[in-house]
């Protein structure tokens, strides 16, 4: 075993008390997809697998996957992981062979699994996408009952699984004969048992009807990779479709959502990921949050690591990074924000790989991330907050604590989330907030007064122009780029008008990108007289490893200011909450 390093003041104390590397499994996933040629449903078992090895009440983890190319949005991450655990003193790592009954027979110490619950997916599946009820409900049971879900086709061809206690068969209940009638059943039988903070969409049943790259969309089968935390936490497992408008039902799938949703516990967290619009508007009304967890993989074994090695559980807060500089009036203010800043995979994949960089720290950025991670994966969280360089800021996005629409919450659900707001960052910071669009200047007036109820109201709000063309989610109808509170809180907007700094990369003339990105942010800075602030939203790529060179992160931000010249400055996410209040204290007004 490795003795863990130990902090400073304890050597400087006198106080030395050793703490041994813990051991965990770690299983390369991709490498046992490949071996056992594993289905979609296959690979279920072996999420839920680690979900229940993973034990909520466990002091530490027992399972690490590696999932490899699972995880799309960089395949390294969980290498990068183990490097850093590994190299930290926390964990040491035995490697268990990359076969599902290997897994099965080496990884469960404790002899968590009780046995499986088997089932078959009924009628015809021309898109290859399951029945829509039977996986997801054998998932529910998983946490429930701490079995696996296995397909007769999985029986047939793992004799480990035959060789498991069947604890429920599926396969002979009645009331499982056709999608809706499964789906009544599980509301009635399951829904009572599990968790009522959690709930979890594979999204993966799909109809005949649905536009093609619905049909075939990437995310759907990368949902898949959560399922562990879904397993660990008992959540009910759902793989429904949700449609506009809402909450007026757009069909049976709208129905059973609102029928869900409506038996869990106010700011409850919605896990896995639906069709996006009608996902969190649906959720945003009942009053939750969405956690968007497509290619996310070990959520099981984050939400159970503790932060050191003497195994405390609180994660550090965000620091507050800001260089003090004066305003100079004379010079145009770049922010860079990242994007994806309510989701879970954000920070497992290190911000698509760009965290990871030796370049980190040699540019201001604002990170937008959610800062409720930090009770729900604490150790994983806390990783940030140690790590974090001087130009590194932070924003909480999107929504401020689990993405919501602001606008479609109910003034009981928009009071709570407020107020959650107000002690996640009093606890954890940041303090900038970005609300995504959805809330209009009197309804921020009512955030802050929320929050500062709960704990602490922002420093500071960005908008964005989502301009999404559907009934009461139009974006924030800004007069000008920055806005102020009556007590003199910033509300600095994303430039809503062409040529567009909004999720800008896909559209940047690929010869060069940079000279594109340069003249976007300066068509939208050289309309107003300085000092002016432009915020940009976007950078990362759906695919750490599949974009293009000119448009890597780092690359793309240097060689853009190199092109934007001396009369601009890139500033983090405090300094531009701080230097826009500085505005308008001096009636400087863009």
């Amino acid at each position: 075993m490795l003795a863990a390093r130990l902090p400073c003041f304890l050597l400087l104390s006198g106080v030395v008390q050793a703490h041994e590397a813990h051991e965990v499994f770690y299983f390369d996933l991709d490498k046992a997809i490949a071996n056992d040629r594993l289905s979609y449903e296959e690979q279920a078992i072996a999420f839920a697998f680690q979900g229940i090895v993973n034990n909520a009440a466990d002091m530490w983890p027992t399972l690490f996957f590696d999932a490899g190319s699972l995880d799309f949005d960089w395949p390294e991450a969980d290498k990068h992981w183990r490097k850093y655990l590994e190299a930290e003193g926390r964990l040491t790592f035995r490697e268990v062979p990359p076969t599902l009954c290997d897994l099965l027979a080496q990884a469960d110490p404790l002899k968590r699994v009780q046995g499986t619950v088997a089932f078959e997916s009924k009628g015809p599946d021309p898109l290859q996408v399951g029945d829509g009820y039977s996986l997801a409900i054998a998932l529910t049971i998983a946490g429930q009952d701490q079995v696996l879900p296995a397909s007769t086709a999985a029986l047939n061809r793992h004799s480990c699984l035959r060789n498991l206690p069947l604890k429920v068969d599926l396969r002979r209940v009645p009331s499982l004969a056709s999608r809706m009638q499964a789906w009544d059943w599980a509301i009635q039988t399951l829904l009572p048992k599990a968790s009522k903070n959690t709930v979890f969409n594979i999204n993966r049943f799909r109809v005949p009807a649905d536009p093609v790259n619905i049909q075939r969309d990437p995310q759907s089968n990368a949902t898949i990779t959560t399922i562990d935390y879904a397993v660990q936490q008992r959540a009910f497992v759902l793989d429904l479709e949700t449609h506009l408008p809402a909450p007026s039902p757009g069909g049976d799938d709208d129905a059973l959502v609102e029928r869900i949703f409506a038996q869990m516990a106010p700011l409850f967290s919605a896990y896995g990921w639906s069709y996006e619009y009608s996902w969190t508007n649906v959720t945003s009304h009942a009053g939750g949050a969405v956690f968007c967890s497509f290619a996310t993989p070990s959520l099981s074994f984050w939400a159970t690591l503790p932060v050191d090695s003497a195994g405390r559980r609180h994660a550090r807060p965000l620091p507050h990074h800001d260089r003090g500089m004066p305003l100079n009036r004379s010079k145009r203010y770049v922010v860079f924000q990242t994007n994806e800043g309510d989701t879970p995979r954000i920070v497992a994949s290190l911000f698509g790989s760009s965290w990871a960089s030796p370049e980190r720290g040699s540019l201001p950025v604002a990170w937008s991330i959610n800062p409720l991670l930090g009770e729900q994966f604490p150790a994983l969280f806390d990783y940030y907050a140690k790590t974090a360089a001087a130009n590194d800021s932070f924003i909480a996005g999107v929504g401020g604590a689990g993405y919501v629409f602001l606008n479609q919450l109910s003034p009981p659900h928009f009071s709570a989330y407020a107020r959650r707001v107000g002690r996640i960052l009093q606890e954890y910071g940041p303090d900038v907030v970005d609300t995504y669009g959805f809330a209009s200047f009197d309804l921020l007036e009512r955030y802050s007064s929320e929050a500062a109820v709960g704990g602490k109201a922002p420093s500071a709000y960005v908008s964005q122009p989502t301009n999404w063309p559907f009934t009461g989610l139009s974006s924030l109808n800004c007069p000008q780029l920055t806005n102020w509170q009556g007590d003199g809180t910033p509300v600095i907007c994303t430039p809503n008008t062409d040529p567009y700094v909004f999720y800008y990369a896909d559209a940047l003339n690929k010869t060069c990108p940079s000279c594109d990105f340069a003249a976007r942010i300066k068509a939208q800075a050289e309309r107003h007289e300085p000092p002016v602030f432009i915020n940009t939203y976007g950078g990362l790529h759906w695919t750490a490893t599949a974009q293009e060179p000119l448009k890597e992160f780092w690359k793309l931000l240097h060689d853009t200011m190199a092109a934007l010249g001396n009369d601009y400055l890139a500033v983090g996410a405090q300094e531009m909450a701080r230097l826009t209040r500085e505005m308008r204290e001096a009636s400087v007004v863009v």
